[in-house]
């Protein structure tokens, strides 16, 4: 398995922990989306490795609070909770 094809799984990973959540259908699509561009060049590429790195580093508390609306997924927001278990 190649850093990429590692790094995709553990987006995956994280995403489909959420498959009961009301909103995973949505976050399906967009993570969907974001494996697509990562890898291009350009603004898509910016913004779906930005979305791929903050699900990587949150943890899946964080995420939790994300679907819920009670975050905004904020880098501050994911440093300040790093140590705890993804």
């Amino acid at each position: 398995m190649t850093a990429c094809e590692a790094y995709e799984k553990r987006v995956n990973d994280k995403i489909d922990h959420f498959a009961e959540h009301p909103k995973y259908a949505w976050f399906r699509a967009y993570a969907n989306d974001a494996i697509r561009y990562h890898t291009g060049t350009g603004y898509y590429q910016i913004k779906a490795a930005d979305f791929m790195d903050r699900i990587d580093a949150a943890p899946l508390e964080l995420i939790r609070d994300f679907l819920d609306g009670k975050n905004h997924l904020e880098w501050a927001l994911i440093n300040q909770n790093k140590n705890k278990p993804a």
